[in-house]
């Protein structure tokens, strides 16, 4: 998944990815396109990509995925 890596079998923040991660949120919620707001946050992604991106509910955390993001950054996100 990205932002993250397998750590002896334990899921772990890529800081790097992570960043793209909540460059790409950040930039959705300000108005972005989905497709721009990749490009923004320096990772080009198909628009389909990007979309899994924005929906997948693991990056406020879960049993096994470390928080990325706030619960209300999301919800902003995928309230658009």
């Amino acid at each position: 998944m990205y932002g993250y890596k397998i750590v002896n079998g334990t899921a772990v923040v890529d800081e790097q990815e992570a960043a793209v991660v909540i460059n790409i949120f950040n930039g959705y919620i300000s108005g972005m396109s989905l497709r721009d707001a990749a490009i923004n946050a320096g990772k080009p992604m198909v628009h389909s990509m990007v979309k899994r991106i924005i929906r997948n509910f693991c990056y406020v955390g879960d049993d096994f995925y470390p928080a990325i993001l706030s619960r209300q950054t999301f919800s902003k996100a995928n309230a658009e």
